[in-house]
């Protein structure tokens, strides 16, 4: 009960708190208590995307990694989400050639996933 007290009262911090540095310190202690909240993990991304761009790709990367593993076409649509919010810091940051790479290494392994390819194919349009 202490511990689940601890995560509920950073939890509760962390949402109010306006400092990008102090946000990523409380992810930072808790992200492996969070594995399956995505919600938090997207906030937290989207919450430190100027200051921690870096972070925030990794977020979404492992958001998008998750959403692929389901192996249904229903997750995938979940991950290009995550995968245009990075698009989005990798504009920002004049980095679409680090962009190609990622889509990239998802299309290699997944080759034989019609439905990811589609919407690979729609997001590279």
């Amino acid at each position: 009960i202490r511990g689940a007290k601890w995560l509920i009262t950073s939890l509760v911090a962390w949402k109010i708190e306006k400092d990008p540095d102090a946000i990523v310190h409380r992810y930072d202690l808790l992200k492996n208590f969070l594995y399956n909240e995505i919600y938090i993990h997207d906030q937290v991304a989207g919450a430190v995307q100027q200051s921690h761009r870096n972070l925030s790709l990794e977020i979404y990367g492992d958001l998008a990694q998750k959403q692929i593993a389901k192996v249904k076409p229903a997750a995938y649509a979940y991950a290009a989400i995550h995968l245009r919010k990075m698009k989005t810091i990798y504009e920002i940051n004049d980095r679409m050639s680090e962009r190609t790479k990622l889509i990239q290494s998802i299309r290699t392994p997944h080759k034989a996933k019609r439905s990811l390819m589609e919407i690979l194919n729609m997001m590279e349009a």
